[in-house]
């Protein structure tokens, strides 16, 4: 503000009186976030909200505290009441998308300072401040941005997956499936997902941008099947022909000739026995036997412990051989 009144010539006002118009500023456009989320609701669901703040029957909580309160102890009584409090939740049918038109970290401020604040203090609020608060989400779903960037995304999507080489792994095939579809679409100029369209690779979260009542959209859809190939990437399941970073995970491993190779020869790098029986017979060859010194004496301190014991069996052994080598030390053994 004194940027802007620099800017024009204006001469400055007393520092309280710019104090008060900039807190007039933050408190009208609080009146219209909470004129935003609560001017979409009806009648009806305004009247379920105001019945939150009022108390249960033979209760000293309100609807509102008790909808607070953590799950207990998980018995048949309590999980009843779990479900109770889902049921009363989806009772209250509030239009779904109700805080997309809010900035996200102004529905978090919102919802975590009703969260701080009892019934009796949302009940002195006024009407349209006390109903965003109830209705804002603290969870807020950032996938609903997500299709804000969908147009940067189309400016170089089709050229990537059309240069890129992708191979897939038995449990990535779907998301290949997805990519190799926006490819053909890409190339053709399509604009309509076909019915026969892969839809086994798309999470729970994604489900309700993409399927619509109008059917499948299709920007949802390719930025999903963009983000779940980002993730088939990082984890191995995907690969790209000429890449070092994400080669084919065989490509780390040693031949499956050398391998057959090395193990056939007994040269298998490996800081144990590869043979599992001569294994053991060494170990129990190894095993010092117990000796008089180690076996305690009735006589002595009832705090000296006795020596160990030869073992008799593969099961002992087990129990007292260290702890096998870990797969980054197999790994590093091989390379």
């Amino acid at each position: 503000m004194v940027e802007m009144l620099r800017a024009r010539a204006i001469l400055l006002p007393r520092l309280n009186t710019i104090e008060r118009v900039c807190a007039e500023a933050v408190t009208r456009a609080n009146r219209l976030i909470y004129k935003q989320l609560s001017s979409g609701l009806t009648a009806d669901q305004l009247g379920r909200l105001d019945h939150l703040l009022t108390h249960k029957e033979d209760s000293s909580l309100t609807w509102l505290g008790w909808l607070r309160q953590s799950p207990l102890k998980p018995n048949s009584r309590h999980i009843l009441e779990h479900i109770e409090r889902l049921q009363l939740w989806r009772a209250l049918n509030l239009p779904s998308g109700i805080g997309l038109e809010v900035h996200q970290n102004r529905l978090l401020k919102i919802a975590r300072e009703g969260g701080q604040m009892t019934s009796g203090d949302l009940m002195k609020f006024e009407r349209e401040r006390r109903y965003a608060t109830l209705v804002a989400p603290e969870d807020f779903d950032f996938l609903y941005r997500i299709g804000e960037g969908y147009a940067t995304v189309r400016r170089y999507a089709p050229e990537l997956l059309s240069t890129l080489v992708l191979h897939a792994a038995p449990a990535a095939k779907p998301v290949l499936d997805a990519i190799e579809l926006l490819r053909e679409m890409n190339s053709g100029n399509a604009r309509k997902l076909p019915d026969d369209a892969p839809l086994d690779f798309i999470r729970e979260r994604w489900s309700k941008l993409i399927f619509t009542d109008a059917g499948v959209d299709r920007r949802y859809y390719e930025l999903c099947a963009l983000s779940e190939l980002k993730n088939a990437l990082r984890s191995g399941d995907i690969w790209v022909d000429g890449s070092r970073q994400f080669k084919n995970f065989n490509e780390y491993l040693v031949p499956a000739q050398k391998f057959a190779a090395l193990k056939e020869a007994d040269e298998l790098p490996l800081a144990i026995d590869s043979d599992c029986e001569h294994y053991f017979q060494t170990r129990l060859q190894n095993t010092a036997p117990a000796t008089p010194n180690n076996v305690s004496h009735p006589s002595q301190s009832s705090q000296k412990q006795p020596g160990p014991t030869k073992p008799t069996n593969k099961r002992e052994l087990f129990q007292q051989t260290p702890k096998a080598i870990t797969g980054s030390r197999v790994v590093d053994a091989l390379a």
